[in-house]
């Protein structure tokens, strides 16, 4: 309870240096890991109520089950009441189109950005969009004069270029990668560093009882067949190589790990999970690898090393700059 005191003592020297006042009464608590006769006590203290699962924070449900189609019932009729103010009629097809991708395509996209949607919604949301564009009502729809995939094509290829509701799910989910990569000094990244092993984490099998249904799903669009094509767009630019593992990123010149170029060196080698940070070290006369193998090398392998070496001569390290 002494926690709570100091809470309130936190919150109440607020209130003296901005001259606002905190509403209790419209405040709730909860606290993970605690009784429910310890809460209770806790948010009678506060002189608050308190806070019942699941609940909505800031327009995200949590402690429900992103899976379950009730979840994402309120964006269906967001959809619908949507649909109810327009006339097909009066719209032309280009307007149509506006819509959907200005309004209705929008409308999913703050769930879509942190749930992986069931396929029976993605279905859902896609009828609504495909009964709006020609024309039909809740009476009954229109004829599809094309494939609703070569609707979602690009212009460029001769679609409407019409967001495919599971590929946008699918990209938004993948950026989380990218963003714990280029985030991992904030407090929501180092956790999930900490427990799941970060934005490395999402590329590791098998899948592990223990994590959540969120990171589960995020592992699920991660591993899928598709990304081997994405992460061939990537390219490393490498600083002082705190984040690049030295033997299994392809981090120098010429996008090809070092396990693949020298696989020989990388068998004997005792560092295989070492970050490039940490197969050298600064001197007085600037950069200097420092290697350790298992064993001594053989005379057939001589060639290669020297060739290894070479290589990454020419290879700097800034130690002033993060790897992106």
């Amino acid at each position: 309870m002494d926690n709570v005191k100091t809470v309130k003592t936190m919150l109440r020297c607020f209130e003296m240096v901005s001259g606002l006042r905190i509403n209790f009464a419209k405040s709730q608590l909860r606290a993970i890991g605690k009784s429910e006769d310890w809460c209770t006590s806790a948010a009678a203290f506060l002189n608050c109520a308190m806070l019942n699962f699941p609940f909505c924070y800031l327009g995200i449900p949590i402690g429900v089950n992103p899976r379950r189609v009730v979840v994402w019932e309120p964006i269906i009729r967001k959809f619908e009441a949507r649909l109810s103010k327009w006339k097909q009629r009066s719209i032309s097809m280009a307007g149509r189109i506006t819509l959907i991708n200005v309004v209705l395509t929008a409308l999913p996209m703050f769930y879509l950005s942190f749930f992986r949607a069931p396929t029976a919604m993605i279905n859902r949301l896609t009828a609504i969009q495909r009964k709006f564009l020609w024309g039909g009502s809740c009476e009954g729809k229109k004829i599809a004069w094309i494939p609703w995939s070569k609707v979602c094509a690009p212009r460029a290829k001769g679609g409407l270029g019409i967001k495919d509701i599971k590929a946008l799910n699918n990209a938004l989910l993948i950026k989380w990668k990218w963003l714990m990569f280029h985030q991992s000094d904030q407090l929501w990244s180092r956790i999930l560093f900490s427990k799941y092993n970060g934005w490395r984490g999402l590329d590791q099998r098998p899948s592990k009882k223990y994590f959540s249904q969120w990171w589960s799903d995020l592992r699920i669009v991660n591993q899928h067949p598709v990304m081997e094509d994405v992460s061939k767009q990537f390219s490393w630019k490498v600083g002082r190589g705190d984040q690049a593992l030295f033997w299994e990123d392809p981090w120098a010149d010429g996008g090809v790990p070092f396990k693949e170029q020298f696989p020989e060196l990388y068998q004997i080698s005792s560092q295989r999970l070492h970050s490039v940070e940490d197969m050298g070290y600064f001197s007085e006369h600037g950069w200097e690898w420092n290697f350790s193998w298992r064993r001594n090398l053989f005379d057939s392998e001589m060639g290669v090393a020297s060739t290894f070496l070479e290589t990454i001569a020419a290879i700097r390290i800034r130690g002033k700059l993060k790897d992106t």
